[in-house]
């Protein structure tokens, strides 16, 4: 009995204080992998550090960490809890890791010092307080890390020992972007692209959701052809306008305004989120004084007015003589409104 004890409280010193969370949700398959051992995963089973979650074909699991953070796998995944600890309450270091498939993570505490690193064979990424996704697949034989970007901001930047065509330093997405590896180790900052609106609301409203499979494009001054050989650009502006085509040329008028006040919103946002990137470029640089700027910037800020100005110089460069008289009217209508 007193080995049994002594046992017990050995094993609690060696695992309980490493415990990191818990498994909320299991789906399906998976099993988790401790010091070499694996066996299948059972709802409310505690996670420590170090622990491998594989998802099988079928797999899908959702851990519930100690700082309120929620880690979703996916099926055919695996996914490694490197190193979690939190030194006090502003204060934490943890390393995660995709080896393959794909992940979905909501950060809900943002704190003062250290951020959370995700790793993949291709990417390293740094966040504080965000919901992104992350997936690693195989495209023609090679390795392809894309990260997505829900709310926040994630610092991403080409994992060591990945060959870079162009000099690549960290880059920011945003919530609403997305990249790939293979695009950022060629374009850098330009490899970064918008989500589809579309896809953005079904990953809002589905929590089990994850980032679609991409098709990586090579050739990067690739056009896009139509089935007549011409290009998709080129057929936009010979395109004739009849009178059938007025109720879908009234309504991309009336989008392209309201894709004008969706733009100037955006500002706003992107002056908020300017102090994230502060944070995460340099987490030992008191930036108090920068944020003490923006935060000043976004009080003082008269959004009307910026509405205004902006949806003004876009109806003047606009080539309002080229439109349906019927169409042109809508605009300027609009715009009178405003």
């Amino acid at each position: 009995m007193r080995f049994l004890i002594l046992f017990l409280l050995i094993s609690f010193k060696l695992h309980g204080a490493d415990q990191i969370g818990t498994v909320a949700v299991i789906i399906g398959e998976a099993n988790i992998t401790r010091e070499g051992k694996s066996e299948p995963i059972v709802k409310n089973q505690e996670i420590f550090e170090k622990d491998k979650i594989n998802a099988k074909e079928n797999g899908f699991v959702k851990a519930l960490l100690k700082d309120d953070s929620i880690v979703t796998i996916g099926s055919n995944s695996d996914f490694v809890f490197s190193q979690f600890k939190i030194e006090n309450k502003n204060s934490r270091k943890v390393d995660l890791k995709l080896q393959k498939g794909k992940v979905r993570l909501l950060i809900t505490k943002k704190l003062r010092k250290g951020f959370i690193k995700l790793k993949t064979k291709s990417l390293t990424m740094g966040v504080r307080g965000t919901e992104f996704l992350v997936s690693s697949q195989i495209v023609d034989g090679q390795e392809v890390s894309s990260v997505g970007v829900i709310s926040g901001v994630v610092s991403v930047e080409p994992a060591a020992g990945v060959k870079l065509r162009k000099e690549v330093d960290v880059v920011f997405l945003r919530k609403g972007e997305m990249l790939n590896s293979t695009d950022l180790t060629i374009n850098g900052a330009d490899a970064i692209k918008p989500i589809a609106p579309k896809i953005i609301e079904e990953l809002k409203s589905d929590k089990g959701r994850f980032l679609p499979e991409v098709e990586v494009n090579k050739d990067e001054d690739e056009t896009e052809i139509e089935d007549d050989g011409t290009s998709k650009g080129e057929q936009d502006t010979t395109k004739t306008k009849s009178d059938e085509d007025l109720t879908t040329d009234k309504s991309e008028a009336e989008k392209m305004l309201n894709e004008a006040r969706t733009e100037q919103k955006d500002v706003v946002e992107n002056m908020e989120t300017t102090v994230e990137e502060l944070d995460i470029i340099d987490e030992e640089t008191d930036v108090g004084s920068k944020v003490s700027e923006v935060n000043e910037r976004v009080d003082t800020f008269d959004y009307d007015e910026f509405i205004q100005e902006q949806i003004n110089d876009r109806i003047e460069n606009l080539d309002l003589e080229g439109l349906d008289p019927r169409i042109r009217k809508i605009i300027e209508d609009t715009l009178n409104k405003q």
